[in-house]
C-alpha cells in the first residue's frame, strides 16, 4: 500500500506528561538499576515513545537493553491479516543496537521471543495518526489493540480509546502492536435547507477508484472555494472548483482517466479553512 501509519506513544497517561527524572533518547537503553523514568521515542517519528518506570526490569533481565521503536508500513505486517488491520509499529530489545536476540519481530530470526514480561507497567497512549494512514482507511477509526506474540496476535485488554488515540497499561511488551479499526459511523444526516455548523471535507468514494469518483465537502458560509487535485510530490495535476459558493453540501466528480495509477491528494481552501485527503487511483 502507498500508504504509510504513524503511531504516536504519547506522555500523557498516569501523570506521563511532564514526567520528573526522565531521561530520553530516540533510541535508549533500558537499565535494570535505573532511578529515573525511561523514555524511548520512535526513532522515525519524535512524537512515537515508550515510558519504563523505574523498578521495571527484574533480577532475570539483562543488567541493560537497547530499545527501539519503529512504525511501519501496513504492509509489511509479518502474517497474513485482513482489512481490519489498519496499522502497526515494531519494537526491538537487544543487546546494542544492530542484535534484537531477546525479542524479535518475526519467526525468520534466530530466537522466537517475541514478548518480555516485566516487573512494573507499562504504561502507553498509542495514537494513530488518519492524516497519514493509506488512504484506503481515512473514515476508519481504530477500536481493539493487539500484540504479537510470534504465533499470532493477541488482543489486549482494559484499552480505553478516545477518538484516535488508545490508552493502556500493561507489565508485557510485544515485538509488535498493531491497530483493529472499523468504519467510522455516521452520525447524522445534512438537511440541504439548513446552514451546516462547520466547514468539511469528505472522503472520496468510491476509494481506491478507476477513472470516476466523487467528491463532498460542506460550507456554513459563503466562500470562495478550490478544490484542487495534486501528485504526491505537491504537483497541481487538476482543479475542480475555483470561485464562490453558497452555504450547503456539495458534491463534485472527478475523472482520472489521464491519471497514472497511485496515490494523490485533492485539498479544500474555502476563506481561512482548508484541509487536504488522499484518493487513489488504480488501472
Amino acid at each position: 500500500m502507498d500508504g504509510y501509519i504513524r503511531f504516536t506513544l504519547l506522555l500523557g497517561l498516569l501523570g506521563f506528561a511532564g514526567t520528573a527524572n526522565a531521561q530520553s533518547h530516540y533510541s535508549n537503553w533500558l537499565h535494570r538499576n535505573a532511578q529515573d523514568t525511561t523514555i524511548v521515542p520512535c526513532r522515525n517519528d519524535s512524537l512515537t515513545r515508550l515510558q519504563v518506570p523505574p523498578g521495571s526490569l527484574g533480577m532475570m533481565h539483562p543488567d541493560s537493553m537497547f530499545c527501539r521503536i519503529e512504525i511501519m508500513p501496513l504492509d509489511s505486517l509479518h502474517s497474513p491479516h485482513d482489512s481490519a488491520y489498519i496499522g502497526w509499529c515494531r519494537f526491538t530489545l537487544g543487546e546494542d543496537s544492530l542484535h534484537d536476540g531477546y525479542m524479535n519481530y518475526d519467526s525468520t530470526h534466530g530466537s522466537n521471543h517475541h514478548q518480555m514480561q516485566f516487573m512494573g507497567e507499562l504504561n502507553c497512549r498509542i495514537y494513530w495518526d488518519s492524516l497519514k494512514c493509506d488512504s484506503l482507511y481515512r473514515s476508519w477509526r481504530p477500536v481493539e489493540i493487539r500484540g504479537w506474540t510470534g504465533a499470532g496476535w493477541v488482543t489486549l485488554p482494559s484499552v480505553t480509546f478516545d477518538g484516535n488515540t488508545a490508552a493502556f497499561s500493561t507489565n508485557r511488551l510485544y515485538s509488535a502492536f498493531a491497530f483493529i479499526g472499523e468504519p467510522t459511523p455516521l452520525t447524522g444526516v445534512v438537511d440541504e435547507n439548513r446552514s451546516p455548523a462547520a466547514f468539511g471535507l469528505f472522503q472520496n468514494y468510491p476509494n481506491p477508484f478507476n477513472p470516476v469518483t466523487t467528491i463532498g465537502y460542506i460550507l456554513p458560509v459563503q466562500a470562495h472555494v478550490t478544490l484542487k487535485i495534486y501528485d504526491i510530490s505537491g504537483r497541481e495535476v487538476a482543479t475542480l472548483v475555483n470561485g464562490m459558493e453558497a452555504p450547503g453540501p456539495k458534491t463534485v466528480k472527478f475523472d482520472a482517466l489521464n491519471l497514472a495509477t497511485g496515490t494523490y491528494l485533492y485539498r479544500l481552501q474555502a476563506g481561512e479553512f482548508s484541509e487536504t485527503r488522499h484518493l487513489v487511483v488504480i488501472r
